[in-house]
Order: C-alpha cells, then sequence, then structure tokens
C-alpha cells in the first residue's frame, strides 16, 4: 500500500512529496519510505492523485523494483523469522 505522509509546498505548489510503501502478510510488514520532488498545484488533491504522480515520476520500473523488494523481505521474514531476544546487559 502506498501512502502520502507529508506534502511540502511553496506558493500553493507542492514541491515534495514524502510517502511510504507498506506490504504486509498479517503477520510481517516491510515498508520503504522516500521523498519525490514534483511541481504540481496544491488544490483539489486527492492522495490517489498524488501517489499516482509520485509512481510517475519514480518511472514503472523503479515502483516495481521497491514493490518487489518489499515482497522478497516478506518471504525472507517467512522464512527466517526476526526474533526478539533479550539484551545481554539486561541478563
Amino acid at each position: 500500500m502506498w501512502i502520502v505522509t507529508a506534502l511540502y509546498t511553496q506558493q500553493q505548489e507542492i514541491f515534495t512529496v514524502a510517502w511510504l510503501v507498506e506490504i504486509t502478510d498479517g503477520v510481517n510488514t516491510a515498508r520503504r519510505g522516500g521523498e519525490t520532488n514534483l511541481s504540481k498545484p496544491y488544490e483539489n488533491l486527492t492522495e490517489t492523485q498524488v501517489i499516482e504522480w509520485v509512481k510517475e515520476a519514480l518511472g514503472a520500473n523503479k515502483v516495481a523494483e521497491i514493490e518487489t523488494d518489499l515482497n522478497d523481505q516478506i518471504l525472507y521474514m517467512q522464512t527466517d523469522p526476526v526474533k526478539s531476544i533479550p539484551l545481554p546487559w539486561d541478563q
């Protein structure tokens, strides 16, 4: 799932979008965030439109790379789960 976490604007235009991509299998979650520079009007925005602009700016190959990497991280977590262990100084 792609979400917008912040919009940086100047003179009624977006100039940077902070975004987060999150993929989950219900147990494990992988995330990646970034910022993309845009020059778009601020009025009448929807998150869907801004995400489309971000994906267009990144390009289809980069979007696929991000999503594939996150899916790979989920698969890795499923096969080699991360475990929380006690801190050595607390023992």
